[in-house]
């Protein structure tokens, strides 16, 4: 029994070590999701703004309006594979995309394949479209208290066009988009 107890306590300490990193490892995740979301959002208020725009312009060494972050906060989002990634995916179809950023999400939800499609037809397109609204209400605050000219509904979708959204999705995944890969 003495011996029992001396190889036991090696092997719990060992397994609440790997449950303390573990725990670390989707804090991370959760953190990185939950930036990459941040960075969507005001990326897209930032290109919508033509207060912003006209700024930009002022300055040569800007180099145009668009700065990639859009588009690389999507791809970071979308090559997640955790839940926390997969629901950060899911919320960004509350978001009004077009051009690039609307082909690079119907191709990060292209890339999942059909492992999403149970989780989109699953969404609650009223609580995505709530917590988009939050979020922009949340940065409007801080990192987006200087641009006055772009409001909620030019960038949170309604219920229903997150509906539409989705349902655009769920053919992505399905695999009817040629994304190219």
């Amino acid at each position: 029994m003495k011996y029992g107890m001396a190889i036991a306590a090696p092997i719990v300490l060992f397994g609440s070590v790997i449950a303390a990193e573990n725990d670390r490892i989707v804090a991370n995740v959760r953190s990185q999701a939950h930036f990459a979301e941040r960075v969507v959002m005001i990326s897209l208020v930032r290109e919508i703004s033509l207060a912003v725009r006209a700024e930009q312009e002022k300055c040569p060494l800007a180099g145009g309006t668009e700065s990639g972050a859009l588009l690389l906060g999507i791809g970071a989002i979308g090559s997640g594979t955790t839940n926390e990634a997969n629901a950060a995916l899911l919320d960004l179809l509350a978001l009004k995309l077009d051009g690039a950023a609307a082909e690079e999400l119907t191709c990060q939800f292209w890339s999942h394949g059909k492992a999403i499609v149970r989780r989109l037809k699953a969404i609650d397109a009223p609580g995505i479209a709530g917590r988009c609204r939050s979020r922009f209400e949340e940065l409007r605050v801080h990192e987006l208290r200087g641009v006055t000219d772009v409001s909620v509904e030019r960038v949170c979708g309604t219920p229903e066009e997150i509906v539409r959204r989705r349902d655009e999705m769920i053919a992505a995944a399905s695999g009817s988009v040629d994304c190219g890969e």
